[in-house]
């Protein structure tokens, strides 16, 4: 077959005149939020009053994506990190204890499992999806004994989920989903980011949410998201949460779970919101 055109050669390229580095416009909305927040100066986020623009982020953002709770923090890698830390309690991991991580990632990433104290093992990623391979992670579940999954759905490559999924349960596995590159996308008609015990989002610049630095964690365990809105740095006013925690369940757990001073500031939300 022998078609009738133009040598490639001596075509015009097209040209882009779009920064694709740039991160997008701030919306207007967001920078009169600001604006008054700075004449405010209402930055923190547990200083003033109730329903701060934080509170008000964490419920929205749980409804979004489908979740139970939410608690908004300093950065994606601050949601993956307070995301471990909390199961490292719930579950008992002692120090050093290994995490299956995918291997196709960035290191904030296995560097959250070194924060919290636990050990990073790598599984393989491969095909053309580069997606988590399922079969080394069996491999490396079994060879280490492993019980928390930290799977990296990096660059929005993401597995056969019903595949891994039973897999994980076949291995007693619990899954933290680092969702820093899928907001907003689903599997089954679920938001990823609620298959697992924890779903960890950034608001970084390059992300799809621009707020400069963010993260929240969503969860619909009540233990968990007690956890990490202590971990974070709430203080005595854990009630103040956007997705009405069980206050009664985390004043128990205040006295004994340290503080990391990993809170979102109502800037932040500010712009996250609109």
């Amino acid at each position: 077959l022998v078609l009738n055109r133009t040598p490639s050669s001596t075509m015009p390229l097209p040209k882009f005149t779009k920064d694709f580095g740039a991160p997008d416009e701030m919306p207007p909305a967001a920078i009169e939020r600001v604006n008054q927040l700075l004449s405010s100066g209402r930055l923190f986020r547990y200083q003033h009053e109730s329903n701060d623009d934080v509170e008000l982020l964490e419920g929205e953002f749980a409804q979004y994506i489908g979740s139970r709770y939410c608690i908004c923090v300093s950065s994606g890698g601050a949601a993956l990190f307070l995301s471990l830390y909390a199961l490292r309690l719930k579950l008992g991991l002692a120090e050093g204890a290994p995490v299956l991580v995918s291997a196709f990632t960035l290191t904030p990433v296995p560097s959250s499992v070194v924060h919290a104290g636990l050990k990073p093992v790598f599984v393989e990623c491969g095909g053309e999806d580069l997606a988590l391979d399922v079969q080394d992670l069996r491999k490396r579940a079994e060879e280490t004994g492993a019980k928390v999954l930290l799977l990296s759905y990096m660059r929005g490559r993401v597995p056969q989920m019903d595949v891994l999924l039973a897999a994980a349960r076949e291995l007693n596995l619990t899954i933290v989903e680092d969702c820093a590159h899928t907001l907003g996308s689903t599997y089954g008609g679920k938001h990823f980011g609620t298959f697992g015990a924890t779903g960890c989002f950034s608001f970084q610049t390059n992300k799809a949410i621009n707020a400069g630095e963010g993260g929240a964690i969503v969860t619909d365990d009540p233990e968990i998201a007690g956890r990490t809105v202590l971990l974070s740095g709430s203080y005595g006013y854990f009630s103040r949460n956007g997705t009405n925690l069980p206050v009664e369940q985390v004043a128990k757990m205040y006295p004994t779970t340290p503080n990391f001073s990993s809170r979102m500031t109502n800037l932040a939300a500010a712009l996250v919101r609109p």
